[in-house]
């Protein structure tokens, strides 16, 4: 199954805000995409819409089962998802992705207070639902941040 045109965002960022004749053009995306996965497909929304914010390219599954076909079919650079979802943990996901993908860094999503972060190898963050906008960042830059 191909992924709706508007599943991701590929949108190149102006260098300058002016566009005058000294600058240099858009910036190519960053290699490489973020799989944002949620079973609440407004939350995945959610999450999307903050990757969009950071000119970031982002697919979007609501469930692990559409995750892996995306992962077997574009390049992932990192993964967010809801810690607990009918049928696979995000644990579990995490595990599946990374052996498509090497070990790229994974962001795991919960209501639940306690990180679930020990299960999965680094580069990995936790992200307490609801959180912030600058919660988001902090944990993308996190993992972002980590050598590979």
């Amino acid at each position: 199954m191909t992924a709706p045109p508007d599943a991701f965002q590929t949108r190149a960022v102006e260098t300058s805000r002016d566009n005058d004749a000294g600058a240099e053009g858009p910036t190519p995306p960053r290699p490489g995409m973020v799989l944002v996965v949620d079973d609440e497909p407004l939350i995945a929304d959610v999450i999307h819409s903050m990757f969009v914010r950071r000119d970031d390219a982002a697919l979007v599954a609501n469930s692990p089962a559409e995750a892996l076909r995306l992962a077997s079919r574009y390049p992932i650079r990192l993964l967010v998802t809801d810690y607990q979802m009918p049928g696979t943990s995000g644990v579990e996901l995490a595990e599946q992705v990374r052996r498509l993908h090497g070990g790229i860094p994974v962001i795991l999503c919960s209501a639940y207070a306690e990180a679930p972060t020990m299960a999965v190898a680094p580069p990995a963050a936790f992200l307490r639902k609801p959180f912030t906008i600058w919660d988001f960042d902090a944990a993308v830059e996190q993992v972002s941040a980590t050598p590979d």
